[in-house]
C-alpha cells in the first residue's frame, strides 16, 4: 500500500496541467486584447475632451498580471504557458504595481516585498523563456523589453534568439533588440565606430526579416527609422541638425548649430527637479570654459522659464521649442539630456548628465580649451569643473505593450531537436531567481 501512495504521488506529480489553467489563461489574455480594442477604438473616434477623458480607463495591465501568474506559475515549463510568460516579460513594469494595487496602504516593508517579488517574477519567466522556450515562434516579442537594458545577460539570450531560433520574424526582432540594447548609454560606447558599425547591421537583419512586425507595441518599420536617424545624424562626428529656436533674451530666432562656437545644448525641463539642478550648475562650467557657449532648451512657456531661470540665479539665455522641433531633430525622450557641438558644427558627445558621462564631458571641455591655448604652447590646468555627483535619470516606464501572445503550440511540433541546435541545458541553480510565494487569490 505505501508503495502503491508513493507511485501514485509520482504520477501526480508528472501529470500535465489541468484544462482549467490553460483555459484561464487563454482567457485571461483573450479578455486584455478585447479590452484594449475596445478603448483604442474609443478613443480613435473620441474629440480632444473625450480623448483626456478615456486616458483615465485605459485598461491597466496590473489587475491581469496576479490572475495571469495564477493561471502558468506552477506549470512554467508547459508550452501552454509560453504566451503568459511573453505577457508578464512584455508587461513586467505592471508587477509591483499588481500586488501594491491589492495593498493601497502598503508600509515600507510592504513595498520593497512586492518589488523583490516582481523582480523574482520577471527572472523566472526569462529564464524558463531561455531554458524552455528559445526555439519556439513568438519568442522574438520580448526583445523590446530586453534590448531597453544594456544587461549583458538579456543581450546574449537575444543572441540566442537571433542565432539559434528557425522563425525569420523572431530572428529579425531580436536583432532589433540588439541594436536597441548597443544603443543604451553603457560607458558611452554606442558611438565607438566598431559598435554603430554593428548596430547598422543588426538593423539590416531586422529590415529583412522583421519589417512589417511589432516591437513593444510599436511597429517595427517606425522603430527602424529612428534607429537609422540616430546612427546616420546623431553619432559622434555627424553634423548637428540644423533647427532655429526662440531665444528668450531677444525674442528672435537662433539657429543651430552656432558656426564657429563650442556649444553645450542642455535640453531641461522646469518641472524636472534633475533638470533643474544641471541647469544650475551650468554656471560654474561657463566660469571655468568662458569660450564655451551654453544654451540651455525647454519645450515650456517663456514666462516659466524664465522665472526658474532667475530663481537659481542662470544668467544665460534660453532657447524656446515650443514646437518641439529640436526634441525631434535631436531625439531626445528624456531630460536633461546634453549635446557637445564643435565650432565646426559637429556632434562631439551626447548623453545623460551623470557621474560617467560628466566625467567625460570634462575630458571633452578640457581638449576644447587647450586646442585654443595661447601662443606660449603652454597648456592650462583646470581642476574638473563638472559635477560628479549627479544622479541618473532614470528612463520614463515603458507603457505596456498589446502584442498579441503566440499561439499555442498545441498545434505546433515541440522544436527541441532541430538539426544543428545544441540541446538546451537547465539554467545552474545560483543563477535561478528565488521561488516565488503564493500569490494571493
Amino acid at each position: 500500500m505505501k508503495h502503491y501512495v508513493k507511485f501514485l504521488l509520482l504520477a501526480l506529480s508528472l501529470t500535465p496541467p489541468s484544462w482549467g489553467d490553460a483555459q484561464s489563461l487563454q482567457d485571461k489574455l483573450a479578455d486584455w486584447q478585447a479590452s484594449n480594442k475596445k478603448w483604442a477604438d474609443q478613443y480613435q473616434l473620441a474629440n480632444p475632451e473625450q480623448k483626456q477623458s478615456l486616458i483615465r480607463t485605459q485598461p491597466d495591465p496590473a489587475d491581469y498580471v496576479i490572475p495571469i501568474w495564477n493561471s502558468i506559475g506552477k506549470n512554467l515549463k508547459q508550452d501552454y504557458a509560453l504566451p503568459g510568460v511573453i505577457w508578464l516579460i512584455q508587461n513586467n513594469q505592471s508587477i509591483a504595481r499588481a500586488y501594491l494595487k491589492r495593498n493601497p496602504n502598503a508600509d515600507e516593508s510592504a513595498i520593497e516585498s512586492a518589488m523583490t517579488n516582481a523582480k523574482n517574477m520577471f527572472l523566472r519567466c526569462v529564464s524558463v523563456l531561455e531554458n524552455q522556450f528559445l526555439l519556439y515562434p513568438g519568442v522574438g516579442k520580448v526583445s523590446g523589453v530586453l534590448g531597453s537594458s544594456a544587461d549583458p545577460r538579456f543581450r546574449e539570450l537575444l543572441n540566442k534568439i537571433r542565432t539559434l531560433n528557425s522563425y525569420p520574424e523572431d530572428q529579425g526582432l531580436a536583432s532589433l533588440g540588439l541594436a536597441l540594447s548597443y544603443g543604451v548609454e553603457d560607458g558611452l560606447h554606442r558611438d565607438d565606430p566598431g559598435v554603430v558599425s554593428m548596430r547598422a547591421m543588426l538593423l539590416k537583419e531586422a529590415i529583412m526579416k522583421a519589417y512589417d512586425s511589432e516591437i513593444n507595441g510599436v511597429p517595427t518599420k517606425k522603430v527602424l527609422e529612428d534607429l537609422l536617424y540616430e546612427i546616420n545624424n546623431l553619432t559622434k562626428g555627424r553634423p548637428a541638425p540644423k533647427v532655429e529656436l526662440v531665444s528668450t533674451a531677444t525674442d528672435t530666432n537662433v539657429a543651430l548649430p552656432l558656426p564657429g562656437k563650442n556649444t553645450l545644448l542642455l535640453f531641461w525641463e522646469p518641472d524636472q527637479l534633475n533638470s533643474v539642478k544641471i541647469l544650475s550648475s551650468l554656471e560654474q562650467i561657463k566660469s571655468s570654459y568662458p569660450d564655451l557657449v551654453i544654451l540651455p532648451i525647454s519645450t515650456s512657456a517663456k514666462g516659466v522659464v524664465v522665472d526658474i531661470m532667475k530663481n537659481i540665479g542662470v544668467e544665460f539665455p534660453c532657447l524656446l521649442d515650443n514646437e518641439a522641433k529640436a526634441i525631434k531633430a535631436y531625439q531626445v525622450n528624456k531630460v536633461p539630456y546634453v549635446y557637445m557641438i564643435s565650432k565646426d558644427g559637429k556632434i562631439v558627445t551626447r548623453g545623460e548628465p551623470g557621474a560617467f558621462f560628466s566625467s567625460s564631458l570634462d575630458g571633452v571641455l578640457a581638449t576644447m580649451k587647450n586646442s585654443t591655448k595661447s601662443p606660449s604652447g603652454q597648456k592650462t590646468t583646470n581642476e574638473s569643473s563638472v559635477p560628479k555627483n549627479l544622479e541618473f535619470v532614470p528612463a520614463s516606464p515603458q507603457g505596456a505593450t498589446q502584442g498579441k501572445p503566440s499561439p499555442s503550440s498545441n498545434n505546433t511540433p515541440k522544436p527541441t531537436n532541430l538539426p544543428g541546435v545544441p540541446e538546451l541545458p537547465e539554467i545552474p541553480d545560483e543563477l535561478k531567481a528565488p521561488t516565488l510565494g503564493e500569490f494571493p487569490e
